[in-house]
Order: C-alpha cells, then structure tokens, then sequence
C-alpha cells in the first residue's frame, strides 16, 4: 500500500509542475506580447510559445482527471493525509499574498504614471493571475520537495 502512495505522490508532483510549466508558458507569452515593443520578436514567436504552453497545460489538466478517478478510497485518503492539507493551505495563503502584492505594486505604477492606467488594466488582471497561479503551485511543489 504504501509503495502505490509513494508512486501517486510522485505522480502528483510530476503533475504539478507540468502544470506550472505549461501554464507559465501559455501565458507568460500572452502577456509578453502585450509588453513588447512593436519593432519586437514576430507575433508568431509568441503564438508558438502559447500553443506549445497550452498543449502542455491541457495534457496535464487530462492527466489530473485520470489521477483522481480510479485510486480507491484508502489511496485517496493516505495521499490526503494532515501534511499535505496544510502544505495546500500554506500554498494558497502564499498564492494569496503573492496577489495581493502584485495588486499593491501595480497601484503604485498606477499613481506614479497616471497615463498608463487606463490601458493597463486588463494586463493587470493578466498580472495578477499569473503571479498568483505560479506562487501558488510554485510554492506547494516547495513545500512538498523531499
């Protein structure tokens, strides 16, 4: 029993990251083709990088429904164990705060630069799920390393 947990443990980590990764990239791209410059890299360099980031992230979001539908119940409850709530918990608290800190500096661009927050709002919001989403998961697979 305890080799199966060990196993799906594993999984889930190797889950987690491609997860990051994928989302990272899909859109980390996005927003870096709205910052840059209009003489920049082609447009198809970051469609490229997007496709290549989605396509990971959607084979791994495959991969997290297969995870969790045929385990039978004791595996589920062992890899749900005390630990491993509170690792979740702290990772969305630090998620949480990474937001809200991200929140706090773009309003203080903002007030600096009252121009560019007109336009800057939907990167904002861009900003601050991303940085949220990589703190998040990011800090869980810290938490969790061996």
């Amino acid at each position: 029993m305890s080799m199966i947990v060990e196993r799906m443990a594993a999984r889930r980590r190797t889950i987690l990251l491609g997860s990051l990764i994928g989302f990272s990239l899909w859109r980390g791209a996005a927003l870096a083709q709205q910052l840059s410059p209009p003489d920049g890299p082609p447009i198809i360099v970051f469609v490229a990088v997007q496709l290549v980031g989605g396509l990971i992230w959607a084979i791994f979001l495959i991969r997290v429904l297969a995870f969790g539908s045929g385990l039978p119940v004791a595996v589920r409850a062992a890899l749900g164990d005390e630990l491993t709530t509170d690792r979740r918990r702290t990772s969305v608290g630090i998620g949480l705060f990474a937001v809200m800190s991200a929140q706090v500096l773009l309003l203080f661009v903002a007030f600096a630069n009252p121009a560019t927050a007109n336009n800057g709002i939907r990167l904002a919001a861009e900003f601050t799920i991303l940085v949220g989403t990589i703190a998040t998961i990011g800090s869980y697979l810290y938490l969790d390393r061996e």
